[in-house]
């Protein structure tokens, strides 16, 4: 043999089959496996047609692949192939078989020669059987859902507990033409005919803003003469938003109006009910007062509505004292109860001692955040007859002498220890000698 310098070399034909059976041996698992695949099984028999099918060891080697008795694989000729007359000498072996066929083919069929062109790339088909455009495309690769372009997701929320969709854009569908003319997927191609695709462009999925679902209209309301604008609070998840937030699937939208004392706290940069936590009697209580009037009345939680009208003033209560507290706690704070004890007249008060924070003070002392109010000899209604002589114990004691019995009466009727006292009563308590 000559090599590629045109130097003559000899090899042994042993060594020659020695060194190509390792490359027969990996072709022949690769050719079975591909038979498998599309055979779901291995063959009951095996016929090897062209050039190809003369390499050496290659039946021995699919023999042993496929688990085939070497009788049932079969290297064949143009022997078998009656038809064809003539040419012996010339077209007899296996690599015969390939011409010859596609000559007899030719001979029976028409070939169609289709151009296709798409992603930029011609492909040039030969149909051996009636084609149509759907068929040609998909010879060449071409995934035929390409044309058909995709709705662009849409977005849908909640908006004030209504659902509101915003669609996606529905995008560009393919073309297909056939020798520069729409046409159909099911029409059929014809020798020479040229095919020509714009794939399809999926839409784009939707986008938008709390505005293109909410439409805001702020109310007009007047204060102290003059017109004012109020918008509401936009909640968007529970968080607050505007009307430029974007929006994501299932957002939830909510619109909340203020009240009249949120805007005008939004307004004026300061509350406009204070509130406090004081302890009276290890009872907590929150107190509030007001530090603006508003005119005609409105609650402060009242809800603003198109075309109200108020006018604001300054400070409208003092802040909570001592008495508020106490009152609020529902004491008798400040009463007194007047009686008439032996012909004089005594006033006792509903509540003995009061101290703040563990010191004495006064009921008109105003309270801060976190005062301590606690009572000493507070009573709940009335004192009774009890309550009377422990008041009157050092004057009654002074003038007894030997053994004397106490005397009780209420409006002249004796009365017990227990007997309760009223606004008004005559109290007559006092010693006579016992008998």
């Amino acid at each position: 043999m000559e090599d590629v310098l045109g130097q003559v070399r000899h090899l042994s034909c042993k060594k020659l089959l020695a060194t190509l059976r390792p490359a027969v041996s990996d072709l022949a698992q690769k050719i079975a496996d591909e038979l498998v695949r599309l055979n779901e099984k291995a063959p009951d028999a095996l016929m090897l047609i062209g050039g190809g099918a003369k390499t050496p060891f290659l039946e021995k080697e699919l023999s042993d692949k496929l688990g085939l008795p070497l009788d049932r694989i079969r290297v064949r000729d143009r022997v078998s192939i009656h038809q064809a007359k003539g040419c012996v000498e010339t077209l007899f072996g296996p690599e015969s078989v390939t011409p010859i066929g596609i000559a007899l083919t030719a001979e029976n069929s028409e070939i169609t020669p289709v151009t296709v062109r798409f992603d930029g790339r011609s492909h040039r088909l030969f149909a051996m059987r009636l084609m149509t455009v759907g068929d040609a495309l998909s010879e060449c690769g071409l995934d035929l859902r390409r044309l058909r372009a995709r709705t662009g997701n849409a977005l849908v929320v909640e908006v004030n507990q209504e659902i509101r969709s915003i669609p996606g854009t529905t995008g560009t569908q393919g073309v297909v033409q056939k020798n520069g003319l729409p046409c159909l997927l099911d029409d059929t191609l014809d020798a020479g005919d040229t095919i020509s695709v714009a794939v399809g462009e999926d839409g784009k999925d939707a986008i938008g803003t709390i505005a293109s679902v909410l439409t805001v209209k702020p109310l007009s309301i007047t204060v102290n003469g003059t017109v004012q604008r109020v918008s509401p609070r936009i909640l968007k998840n529970d968080r607050v938003a505007t009307l430029h937030s974007k929006l994501s699937d299932r957002d939830v939208i909510v619109t909340q109006w203020p009240t009249i004392g949120e805007w005008i706290e939004s307004i004026i940069g300061r509350n406009v009910v204070e509130r406090i936590a004081v302890v009276v009697d290890e009872k907590p209580l929150e107190l509030q007062w007001q530090t603006m009037l508003i005119e005609p009345f409105f609650s402060w939680d009242e809800p603003i509505v198109e075309g109200l009208s108020f006018s604001l003033k300054g400070a409208a209560t003092a802040p909570p004292t001592v008495i508020d507290a106490l009152k609020a706690a529902l004491y008798r704070a400040g009463e007194c109860m007047t009686v008439l004890v032996n012909g004089i007249k005594r006033e006792i008060p509903m509540i003995e001692r009061i101290l703040r924070n563990g010191a004495p003070c006064e009921l008109k002392d105003t309270l801060e955040q976190g005062d301590v109010i606690t009572t000493e000899g507070r009573l709940e209604t009335g004192p009774t007859m009890s309550t009377m002589v422990l008041l009157l114990s050092e004057t009654l004691r002074a003038g007894v002498h030997g053994r004397e019995r106490l005397i009780m009466k209420i409006n002249g009727e004796e009365a017990e220890f227990t007997s309760p006292i009223a606004q008004g009563d005559e109290v007559e308590v006092y010693y006579i000698p016992w008998n």
